[in-house]
């Protein structure tokens, strides 16, 4: 069978950023698409060899992205994003110079920001995709402008029924698309028994406001006073690092709480294997891959009430009400007092994670692509 030309946009993992764009991996080396992938992550030859193997090709787009600040003045968000549109100008231009975009028939972007060359894409007769990742939705939400840009797409791809939820307000329902989130299972296992991993909270993710790991700093401190052979491992880099570092310092948590910055997957397997509590505090998600990761680890979970995560953890950990010190506080204790239950969690979130495999998400894909092809206008 003849493989489904795909133009696909959206970041891929890095050394220094190894959690992002997986899913966008995973879908690029697959042997059912003939890809031409734009990356505004530099890969430094890291996929040199998926390109050889499968016959797809890898361009570079220099894409600067500065994440705002939680508090941002009326004329610094002016001037950010109006530096921010001037990046999305010439990324699009980029991609659009380059012959090989014209030759694709599908057009998969991994972020609004790149909607430019595949709305100019669509009026030359080609089938374009969005897939809305994490806190994205809300910026699409709050904007009547990328709201209307949406509409213009032929398949919404979500990996939340949250946000399907919120798509269907304004969207037409057809357009949109549950595709849910996945994980490999046979990379991330469960490689030690519970009762002999150490007494280890660990969260992953970057360093920024919307991970909200000051709060789980504040709450580990007051846990670390109850149970003083605890340590909290923070997998993740970002801007947030000096503040945090400063609150560390200041509570003389240098010892017990390490922030180990950006690691590789082996790395994350390693500390996940160790750790017996993983917590995730964002403020915003949509269906987290390391709330996933953490899981098929064996990890007992415990995460805030965003996006999907509440329905994923029914029955197989806990959930605490979003940014809510007490709540998150007596989750962990709970965790840690009863270690029967930590066990338990451990067990049922090992057999529910099995079914949320890359082949799944990625059969899903091919099934959409076909039918937008087959689809009469």
């Amino acid at each position: 069978m003849e493989r489904i030309k795909i133009l696909r946009i959206g970041n891929l993992p890095t050394s220094l950023n190894p959690g992002q764009g997986e899913a966008a991996h995973q879908l690029f080396k697959s042997r059912f698409f003939n890809t031409i992938m734009f990356s505004p992550s530099d890969p430094c030859n890291a996929y040199d060899k998926e390109i050889n193997l499968y016959g797809n090709n890898l361009f570079y787009i220099p894409f600067p992205n500065k994440i705002f600040p939680k508090n941002i003045t009326f004329f610094k968000r002016i001037f950010l994003s109006s530096h921010r549109l001037k990046n999305i100008f010439y990324a699009s231009i980029n991609i659009l110079k380059n012959k090989v975009v014209y030759s694709q028939k599908i057009i998969h972007i991994h972020h609004i920001f790149f909607a430019i060359p595949a709305i100019i894409l669509k009026f030359l007769g080609k089938k374009i995709v969005i897939t809305i990742h994490g806190s994205d939705i809300h910026k699409i939400n709050n904007s009547n402008l990328l709201r209307s840009i949406l509409k213009l797409f032929d398949l919404v791809l979500v990996v939340s029924l949250y946000q399907k939820k919120i798509l269907a307000k304004f969207l037409n329902q057809n357009k949109i698309k549950y595709i849910g989130n996945a994980v490999d299972c046979s990379f991330y296992k469960n490689e030690i028994n519970y009762d002999k991993r150490e007494n280890i909270i660990i969260n992953i993710g970057s360093l920024r406001w919307q991970k909200n790991q000051k709060l789980l700093l504040e709450v580990f401190n007051e846990i670390y006073k109850i149970f003083p052979s605890w340590k909290l491992i923070i997998l993740g880099e970002g801007e947030e690092r000096k503040n945090m570092e400063k609150y560390i310092s200041s509570n003389n948590l240098n010892e017990i709480v390490l922030l180990k910055g950006s690691v590789d997957k082996k790395q994350v397997n390693y500390w996940l294997n160790k750790s017996k509590i993983f917590i995730m505090c964002s403020l915003t998600e949509g269906f987290p891959k390391a709330l996933l990761e953490a899981s098929a680890c064996g990890c007992a979970s415990i995460s805030t009430n965003v996006g999907d995560c509440p329905d994923f953890l029914q029955n197989i950990g806990l959930v605490s009400h979003n940014n809510n010190k007490k709540d998150l506080y007596l989750n962990i204790f709970k965790l840690i007092n009863d270690q029967d239950l930590a066990k338990y969690f451990s067990k049922k979130a090992i057999n529910k994670v099995k079914k949320y495999s890359w082949e799944s998400y990625i059969k899903i894909h091919k099934e959409l692509y076909l039918s937008l092809l087959n689809k009469k206008n």
